[in-house]
């Protein structure tokens, strides 16, 4: 059947509803004439547009209706197209902003004899989460209250390494990695019934704070580089996406807003890419910053110990292929402190949880790694920033 048999079998069903009262509807086209739901909805938007083809015979009435489909669907892939090129444009906006934020500081030959750049990570903060102390035998405990005291005690620790504890060198700035999984997320169903507070509560709150801890940091580091990944428990979806990733997840989010609320500060500089690496120079070593969910395993005798390596191994041959390698990996996700070799990976803040205990990991305490990048030796010193806070809420009367 032609379009415009169609057409004028379409008016005389019409026709027939009207003359019965009843009111003609997309089911009743689909039904009538076997029609898939889009053609049946667009004959059904022609019936309630008819007076634009009105009093025209069958085959201007067909030819009117073929435009219109045509038009609509020229319309639907110019939008697409236009969808694709601001993404596009965004892309390149951000990869413009990456090299322009690098902070001249950490560019090769920038170090002068005596000069070190301090790093402090933070990772798998898990803000909201809810740790119940008895559930884990009494060794960790975990809200708000927690949280804010460690946050405080984490950004004036690494004020006091640098100013009191790494004497006889000049410490031209710190980079300052946001390595993932700030939030707890709502990845599960047990986070969603046991977080703390809502998850648009956890990022006004937190963006605050952490912007406030970076100001801190001025009192004593001269400039501040904030780059940033994210972590597998900020993302919007239950179950792992690839495409578009990044962008939605929370952390991405938190960064964005700590980032805006510090934008006015001509001395802190973020570095927010929409890929789950950063790569970026401190004077002659170059870092990946990654989250660490990347890597499987971590359960067996090693820990976490075998997937990193394996993982930090197929990066470096990726990375070198497109000729941007690097020499040190960082990631969190594991929530185990350990330097090896050419990867550091970091504790985390929240500290040991119901998840640990029931998997029988090794308890560790609340930290996160610190370290000094030398010009002609790259990482050195290094020490642990310990969060866990004196006699918190959770330790009252355990020794009573």
């Amino acid at each position: 059947m032609n379009l415009a048999d169609l057409w004028r079998k379409v008016l005389r069903l019409e026709s027939e509803f009207q003359r019965d009262d009843r009111r003609l509807t997309r089911r009743d086209l689909r039904e009538r004439f076997k029609l898939c739901e889009r053609d049946a909805r667009f004959l059904y938007e022609c019936l309630k547009n008819r007076q634009i083809i009105g009093g025209k015979d069958a085959s201007a009435t067909a030819r009117t209706v073929d435009n219109l489909k045509r038009t609509k669907s020229d319309l639907a892939a110019s939008q697409r197209e236009i969808v694709r090129l601001q993404r596009q444009i965004e892309v390149l906006s951000d990869i413009r902003e990456q090299h322009l934020n690098i902070p001249k500081m950490l560019l090769p030959g920038a170090g002068k004899k005596g000069e070190v750049i301090a790093t402090a990570v933070m990772s798998d903060a898990h803000f909201d989460e809810h740790v119940v102390p008895a559930e884990i035998d009494f060794v960790n405990g975990y809200d708000r209250e927690i949280a804010n005291a460690r946050l405080e005690k984490y950004y004036r620790s690494i004020v006091r390494l640098g100013r009191d504890y790494c004497g006889g060198v000049t410490i031209a700035g710190l980079v300052h990695p946001l390595a993932g999984d700030l939030v707890s997320g709502i990845i599960h169903d047990e986070l969603k019934a046991s977080n703390c507070y809502p998850m648009s509560e956890t990022l006004l709150h937190y963006s605050t704070k952490i912007a406030s801890g970076i100001l801190m940091l001025l009192d004593f580091y001269k400039e501040v580089f904030v780059p940033c990944v994210v972590g597998n428990h900020g993302r919007f979806t239950p179950h792992v996406v690839h495409k578009g990733a990044v962008q939605d997840n929370y952390d991405y989010l938190l960064y964005n807003m700590i980032a805006r609320e510090l934008q006015g500060e001509k001395h802190i500089k973020f570095f927010i890419p929409i890929s789950p690496d950063a790569i970026y120079p401190v004077y002659g070593t170059k870092y990946c910053l990654t989250h660490g969910n990347q890597f499987r395993g971590g359960s067996g005798w090693m820990g976490p110990l075998g997937p990193v390596m394996r993982g930090d191994v197929k990066k470096k041959g990726r990375q070198a292929a497109v000729g941007k390698p690097y020499n040190i990996m960082i990631c969190g996700h594991f929530h185990s402190q350990h330097t090896l070799g050419g990867c550091i990976m970091s504790g985390s803040m929240v500290g040991y949880s119901e998840y640990a205990s029931n998997g029988n990991f090794p308890y560790e305490p609340p930290r996160q790694p610190f370290w000094l990048t030398d010009p002609e030796h790259g990482v050195t010193l290094s020490a642990p920033v310990h969060c866990k806070c004196d006699d918190e809420p959770w330790e009252k009367g355990l020794n009573d």
